[in-house]
């Protein structure tokens, strides 16, 4: 009713959220699943639905191999936003402490590095997905 993108939080429960996202699929226009932590499967039906990944600082967790080779994918860049979960989740870097926005420079920079891309574009390209995204001033 109101031309809203929709936030989805889904933890343990990706089939279940596939399942709802599937009803409202040709309802829901813009979505992005926020604080993306399933696998290679999950991201592709996401992709596949034509919303985003929401990308952040458990990314650069050691353990979070799975989430770094989806991201490491040649096409990934052009479906996730970048975001913080402030204060939660921060980057490896300050982990125990708390986030904060001002983070989000580490996470660009650390796909920027994983994917061999300069952090500019790694930056551009999540930015204007999130105007696209939100329908924020200056989107494309």
């Amino acid at each position: 009713e109101y031309n809203l993108a929709l936030v989805v939080h889904s933890r343990d429960a990706s089939q279940e959220t596939l399942e709802v996202l599937d009803i409202y699929r040709n309802d829901i226009k813009r979505c992005v699943m926020h604080c993306f932590s399933y696998g290679a499967d999950i991201a592709k039906e996401i992709i596949n639905y034509g919303y985003l990944l929401g990308i952040g600082g458990t990314l650069t967790y050691p353990k979070n191999t799975e989430l770094r080779s989806i991201i490491a994918q040649p096409e990934t860049i052009n479906h996730i936003v970048l975001e913080t979960d402030a204060p939660f989740l921060p980057p490896q870097i300050i982990r125990g402490k708390e986030n904060h926005p001002l983070h989000i420079k580490t996470v660009a920079e650390y796909i920027a590095s994983m994917r061999n891309e300069t952090t500019e574009h790694v930056s551009a390209t999540t930015t204007k997905l999130a105007q696209t995204l939100f329908a924020l001033q200056g989107a494309a």
